[in-house]
């Protein structure tokens, strides 16, 4: 049993992942924006109680800055109980990266500010291999072909990816994951427009909350349930899904029962919900 989470940046991070703004460490006292988003308060709140209380198995973060590393690294309780992958200055776009936080031990591979994590479980004695990617993808509506390019790279490069490890027997665990099509995909894919979405299915990739939930569009980007949306954005009425959870069709270790979108709700004291990430709401 898998319990992947994929949170929203509007829970989990500093930034606005996914928006026509995103609000960086760097210049986080600009008009204000660091009274509203209070990052101290919320990273205490996500790394004290909010993710503990998850208990996830594999957890993907996207934009995610060298002091909220370093918070989640010193934390007593990740320490004893997951495995974190790092960020090279040098591959970032900024100082921003995505990285995987597990339960179970792994070798990853960054690209940019993309991870890929290779992952080794049993299942009623047998041994299956995982491979996790931990994706953001650019965004903007008109810059849907680059996010159609960056998604191609990235299955390339899981295409490839053994040409990354100099160790034959981890080369072997990767062909095998491949070759059963374990493989998930989780991140903020930025796809803001609704055509896009066919860009996974032509991927080889199944969307797994669609296949789920048919008829609900699953929102993660909504200023009618968001209120903190329209603070920096007053006139934005966009509703979309940006962040996603992704299976490769037939994979022969995961079977999807349920996938539950995480939102904040939206309420007037902001310092409570949304970027501080303290009222959550399950919608099945």
């Amino acid at each position: 049993f898998f319990f992947f989470k994929q949170k929203t940046a509007y829970e989990m991070l500093r930034s606005l992942v996914g928006s026509e703004m995103c609000i960086r460490d760097s210049n986080a006292e600009y008009m204000g924006v660091e009274a509203i988003i209070c990052s101290q308060e919320r990273f205490k709140y996500q790394l004290e109680y909010l993710l503990p209380y998850e208990d996830f198995t594999i957890l993907g973060l996207n934009e995610v800055c060298s002091e909220y590393l370093d918070k989640l690294r010193t934390n007593l309780f990740f320490q004893k109980n997951y495995y974190i992958s790092a960020m090279e200055r040098k591959d970032l776009n900024g100082s921003f990266g995505s990285i995987i936080v597990s339960k179970i031990p792994f070798r990853y591979y960054s690209f940019g500010r993309n991870v890929i994590a290779l992952l080794q479980t049993e299942r009623e004695g047998i041994v299956h291999q995982l491979l996790v990617v931990s994706l953001h993808l650019v965004a903007f509506e008109e810059k849907y072909r680059i996010r159609r390019e960056e998604l191609e790279d990235i299955m390339q490069l899981l295409n490839n990816l053994e040409q990354y490890e100099e160790h034959p027997a981890i080369q072997q665990r990767i062909r095998e994951a491949k070759q059963a099509k374990n493989i998930v995909v989780i991140g903020d894919l930025n796809l803001h427009i609704k055509f896009e979405t066919r860009f996974l299915y032509e991927m080889g990739l199944s969307d797994i909350w669609l296949e789920l939930h048919e008829k609900d569009p699953g929102y993660s980007w909504d200023p009618l349930t968001n209120s903190m949306i329209n603070t920096f954005l007053p006139f934005d009425n966009r509703r979309m899904r940006l962040d996603r959870i992704c299976l490769k069709k037939g994979s022969k270790l995961l079977s999807p029962r349920s996938c539950l979108l995480y939102t904040s709700d939206a309420a007037d004291d902001l310092l409570c919900v949304d970027l501080g990430g303290r009222r959550i709401i399950k919608k099945k």
